[in-house]
């Protein structure tokens, strides 16, 4: 890589991984269901953190037996922070 031109180029980042999840939000609360991509199966405490706009992780939950993890109250919990990422983990799976 040219160290003068280094803007010009580009990269990517992939990951594979077996958790599969959605997140549903309302107004104070986000729902994330996770199950694995193979069996379509909920996995459960695998472990679902919140990551805000400014990269600060604001809260974390562990998925229940349903495979269902809540963020709820976030106004009261993570005041004066917006979530923009979700990540999940399980064991060796992120």
């Amino acid at each position: 890589m040219d160290p003068d031109n280094r803007w010009t180029s580009d990269g990517r980042l992939v990951c594979f991984s077996d958790l599969g999840f959605i997140a549903k939000k309302s107004d104070d609360e986000i729902t994330v269901f996770v199950n694995s991509i193979t069996s379509g199966q909920p996995v459960s405490d695998a472990t679902v953190s919140f990551i805000s706009t400014n990269n600060q992780q604001v809260f974390h939950a562990v998925t229940d037996g349903e495979g269902v993890a809540k963020f709820s109250d976030m106004s009261k919990q993570a005041a004066n922070f917006k979530v923009n990422l979700i990540t999940a983990t399980s064991g060796e799976e992120f």
